[in-house]
């Protein structure tokens, strides 16, 4: 067995999700839940969650949507002649 997985949305370098690697249970015959513990570095806010489909960049990338932190509609600045005054 390896160590720890990590991954981080491109879009939300900030989460991170540590995970263990996926294996196979031979006696049960079938893949074992992975346990990923879930990190905002500007919140500091965690979340634990358990994977059984083996889709653990989709609990990440979950995760990541609700810590944006910023208001993507916030720095947009008009361009001229498109909504702007003459």
């Amino acid at each position: 067995m390896s160590g720890p997985l990590e991954y981080r949305p491109k879009f939300a370098p900030h989460v991170v999700g540590t995970y263990p690697p996926r294996e196979w249970d031979e006696d049960e015959g079938e893949w074992g839940e992975q346990r990923v513990e879930l990190a905002c570095e500007r919140c500091g806010q965690t979340h634990r969650v358990v994977c059984t489909s083996g889709r653990v960049r989709d609990q990440v990338a979950r995760f990541a949507l609700g810590h944006v932190h910023q208001d993507p509609f916030g720095t947009r600045v008009p361009k001229p002649g498109i909504g702007s005054e003459p």
